[in-house]
């Protein structure tokens, strides 16, 4: 079929002929004199050539327009929602535990949450329709031929004008083929289309807001915050810890009493307030239901079978700040026991005040305690950093073998040497910012610059409520009032020393069993044994589950014993020495046996008798002093609950996946906007108008009639060609090249102005020849379905020109009074 031509929304240029002077000669005889009185001096006008109406192929700057306003709504609201998953817009962090941030950060966080939402909504809205119309303006340059081997049926063509990429039935047809819809940029358009729909859900489903806690200046303990804030609600006093300088001076009796006590009394499934678990503490193999008795000792001993991995805080177990950050001291004991020879027992116990006593019964029964050291001072200095210690305990058992003890299950003889290690440091308490659990030792105390910015610790009343230092420097004690109760023994000016020695003396001490038993020689009526069972203070006598004690030697003499023994009987020395022997089987690590002549794993029992031991005495060490010392200079420790906020929850994935799709719809959308400037276009869109001229250069027997659209009649137009090119080889030239009068006029122009024409005159007339030339060439080119001819960036409409000079040129010619006019037919 012969390529058909037409003109494409195009006029010809005119000029009026009013303009042109026809009597005036256009080309002067020679010799003949210039009478410039002759003529005529009209103020003629070129009106400058309307570009558009000129030429049929120019850019369109629509989908700038739509991609610049786009653009926007696609990319802030997702940059909004990654700054303030980190941190406010206006703020640094979230988290500023000074409480500078006023309580109305809350209500500025909700307008711009509703903000991105709302973005998010029009984006939401429009990204089809907007995608769409620049596919559509990318579709019009796919319909033009730019390249020689370009192909493209009428039917695809159509099928682009239909813009079938956001239509299911025209994409399923163009898949299953047969039908010639398919195309290149009609799947491309496709992809970029889906690409754009699914980003804003898939962004819904990854990014949700949550609720996070803040602090304000409202939970401030000490109110020094510069913000506007209404104190309406203030941090509340949780509980008291004591400071390093008040526990170098708590008396040891006060300690040593409230041990013997729990000694005594102690029991395994008791729950213990002050027993915290350390963060390394493996609970992989106890059941769900025995995790309720995790603060006991048979949760320790018994279902975790491990090394204890508790320590001890004078405040309660699970103890939580809420959005407050605050340190506590703490406290933890480890004890390691084997068997030595008798040889290897101190014949000096070493320290400058070590604990020693012993009990020797006239050959009966003999028992030596040694423990080096100084049990009158404390172990441990004023530092807030961690410090470690380490503590030793010997016990040598002599029982000849003609003795009349009573051996029960035990071998004999034996000697024991225990090193306890001890560490004192500070740990974080459970808050929002750990997730409500506790940390572990820290090593070293923070700095002051760490403890203003990042936490919450206060020295108590007597300290100003200053930051703590890492060292105790508070040195008064005049506040303190110490309520030991009696002091039968005179040791109330003695301090509390380390937890093994602590332990010692409340086992082997003054008040203690031991010491009744150690002077029973002394003693009157009622004898030893008496006053051991009536005082009823003998240590782990309830501890059964770890316990190698033969309870009848022990219960037995104590029951009844007022109305079942003679006088005789409880002064009897034998009874108490044999009950001795059976308790001390504790820490006998090499002879032990059960009932059944089983050896005991004894080793093991003396290690958990001494850490319970010690437990208690780290636990009345900490609790007494805060007792005494809550009004002055213990430490307040505050809880608040913040400040509930919202913010979006978004995962590194999620962040990832979102940020690829949105990256790689802008870098689509960006090459379908340059690929819509690459060449000049006949229209804006291939709409019903662009159709129906497409439509008119195609054959009759071509086109279905109406209500005849079958697939049969459609399947013709896959052979009709759809590419829009131009019709006329001779118009492929680049328009710089286009055959224009204006270098021959040039010549003529220059024959036609008269010798003496001044060069003002010669400039102004080239001017408009100039003008008249450039009308010329841009007369319209002929498009043409089919059109064999390129369309290429040469084809596009020069920039306006600029009038000012040549009118400016046209004033200089007639300033002097003469102008001629050469008009191109």
């Amino acid at each position: 079929m012969p390529t058909e031509a037409f003109n494409l929304r195009a006029t010809t240029p005119t000029f009026d002929d009013h303009h042109v002077n026809a009597e005036r000669p256009l080309i002067m005889e020679p010799g003949q004199n210039r009478d410039t009185s002759n003529i005529t001096k009209t103020h003629h006008t070129m009106k400058p050539a309307n570009v558009k109406s000129l030429q049929p192929l120019r850019y369109r700057k629509r989908s700038l327009w739509l991609l610049g306003c786009y653009l926007p709504f696609l990319i802030v609201p997702w940059v909004l929602t990654c700054i303030m998953a980190i941190r406010p817009l206006s703020l640094p962090s979230y988290y500023n535990q000074r409480g500078d941030y006023g309580s109305n950060l809350y209500l500025v966080m909700l307008f711009w949450l509703g903000f991105v939402r709302v973005l998010n909504s029009i984006a939401s809205l429009i990204t089809v329709p907007v995608v769409s119309a620049l596919l559509a303006q990318g579709a019009v340059v796919f319909s033009q031929r730019r390249k020689k081997k370009q192909a493209l049926s009428l039917r695809q063509t159509f099928a682009l004008a239909d813009r079938g990429w956001n239509d299911i039935p025209t994409l399923w047809s163009a898949a299953t083929g047969g039908d010639g819809k398919s195309s290149k940029y009609l799947w491309l358009a496709a992809g970029l289309l889906l690409l754009s729909a699914i980003q804003a859900p898939v962004q819904q489903a990854l990014v949700s807001t949550e609720t996070i806690t803040i602090m304000t200046c409202q939970d401030q303990p000490v109110y020094e915050t510069s913000a506007y804030c209404d104190p309406g609600r203030l941090p509340t006093i949780l509980a008291f810890d004591p400071e390093p300088y008040h526990l170098s001076l708590t008396p040891q009796n006060m300690v040593v009493r409230e041990v013997m006590k729990k000694l005594a009394t102690v029991n395994e499934m008791d729950i213990q307030q002050h027993l915290w678990h350390e963060p390394s503490t493996n609970v992989d193999n106890v059941d769900l239901d025995q995790k309720a008795s995790s603060n006991t000792f048979f949760w320790f001993y018994d279902l975790l079978n491990q090394t204890p991995t508790y320590f001890v805080s004078a405040l309660a177990n699970d103890t939580t700040t809420g959005i407050l950050r605050e340190h506590a001291i703490r406290l933890n004991s480890t004890v390691d026991c084997e068997p030595i020879l008798a040889e290897a027992f101190p014949s000096s116990c070493g320290g400058q005040n070590p604990f020693v006593t012993s009990i020797d019964s006239q050959g009966s029964l003999s028992i030596d305690i040694c423990l080096p050291g100084d049990f009158t001072a404390t172990a441990w200095n004023l530092t807030r950093d961690r410090q470690d210690i380490q503590e030793q305990l010997y016990i040598k058992v002599h029982i000849p073998y003609n003795s009349s003890v009573d051996w029960g299950e035990q071998l004999g003889n034996f000697t024991v040497q225990c090193t306890a290690n001890s560490t004192r440091g500070y740990f974080e308490l459970g808050n929002v910012r750990n997730n409500f659990t506790a940390s572990g030792i820290i090593e070293k105390w923070p700095d002051n610059d760490t403890l203003w910015n990042e936490y919450n610790d206060y020295l108590g009343i007597d300290g100003g409520f200053a930051i703590p230092s890492a060292i105790d420097t508070y040195q008064d004690e005049s506040m303190i009032e110490w309520v030991s109760g009696m002091d039968p023994f005179g040791t109330g000016d003695q301090l509390t020393p380390g937890p093994l020695m602590t332990s010692a003396l409340a086992m082997f001490g003054n008040e203690s069993f031991f010491y009744v038993a150690r002077n029973s020689s002394k003693s009157s009526f009622p004898g030893p044994i008496s006053q051991i069972c009536q005082a009823g203070n003998i240590p782990f006598t309830r501890l059964t589950i770890f316990s190698p004690l033969e309870y009848n030697n022990i219960y037995g003499p104590c029951s009844d014993i007022n109305s079942r023994y003679t006088e005789e009987f409880m002064t009897d020395n034998s009874t108490m020495e044999s009950m001795l022997y059976q308790w001390f089987g504790i820490f006998n690590l090499t002879g032990t046996k059960d009932s059944e002549g089983y050896p005991y794993d004894a080793g093991n029992y003396a290690k958990k008798a001494l850490e319970v031991g010690m437990f208690f005495a780290n636990e009345a060490w900490l609790v007494q002093t805060a007792a005494a010392t809550y009004l002055t200079g213990a430490r307040n420790i505050y809880t608040s609950p913040g400040t509930p906020m919202f913010r979006p929850a978004k995962t590194l994935a999620g962040t990832i996946i979102v940020s690829v799709l949105i990256f790689l719809q802008i870098i689509g959308l960006s090459i379908l906007a340059w690929y819509v400037y690459t060449v000049p276009t006949w229209t804006n869109v291939l709409d019903s108008m662009a159709v129906s001229q497409l439509a008119k250069s195609v054959d009759d027997d071509k086109i279905p009639p109406l209500g005849y659209s079958n697939d049969e009649e459609l399947a013709k137009l896959k052979d009709v060609d759809g590419l829009v090119g131009i019709a006329d080889e001779d118009d492929l030239q680049p328009q710089d090249e286009i055959p224009t009068p204006e270098r021959d006029s040039s010549e003529r122009h220059k024959q036609v102005l008269h010798p003496e024409t001044s060069q003002a005159e010669e400039n102004s007339a080239q001017g408009i020849i100039s003008s008249m030339s450039t009308a010329v060439a841009l007369a319209p080119l002929k498009l043409a379905r089919g059109g064999p001819g390129l369309i290429t960036r040469q084809h596009a409409p020069p920039k306006k020109r600029k009038w000012k000079k040549k009118l400016h040129s046209k004033e200089a010619l007639l300033e002097n009074g003469d102008m001629n006019h050469d008009v191109m037919q």
